[in-house]
């Protein structure tokens, strides 16, 4: 039995766990307001059509999440988005391999240009898998972010 699974979200169990750790983790920890962290890629209805959730799970309990948001028609271009851990599980590789699997995920859907909007202090991070910054910081939620971009090989 592996002690980590990165699952891609099929059951409105398994986003309502997604929910939570993007509650705890954007909400309670990082003070984010409510209102702005759900949207209508959140929808059930969008689900496997316009939007792509994978939760992590560390000996079967829902430990981080990420989003991913695609069109297609438009320019072949993924966001990924909503990436975070519990805080007690940071800095086990646990981020790195959910970010894998995402990669993977979208060079299977042929998409190889990844987009997305790194917390400053998440910075570090996405370098050393490959992200490369663009322009200057702005402020989401009241937390200070950096545009990112990736060619997957």
């Amino acid at each position: 039995m592996n002690s980590v699974e990165i699952l891609l979200v099929k059951d409105k169990s398994d986003l309502e766990k997604s929910f939570q750790i993007r509650s705890d983790v954007f909400v309670k920890e990082q003070g984010c307001p409510l209102d702005e962290e759900f949207d209508e890629f959140d929808e059930w209805s969008n689900l496997g059509t316009r939007s792509y959730h994978f939760n992590v799970e560390y000996y079967k309990k829902c430990v981080g999440t990420a989003r991913i948001i695609m069109d297609n028609s438009v320019n072949l271009v993924a966001k990924v988005q909503r990436v975070c851990l519990l805080k007690e599980y940071r800095s086990k590789g646990l981020g790195l391999m959910l970010m894998q699997k995402i990669h993977d995920f979208l060079k299977e859907e042929n998409i190889f240009h990844v987009e997305l909007s790194a917390q400053i202090t998440a910075i570090d991070f996405y370098e050393k898998i490959g992200y490369e910054t663009e322009g200057g910081t702005y402020l989401d939620a009241g937390i200070v972010h950096k545009k990112m971009s990736m060619k997957l090989v």
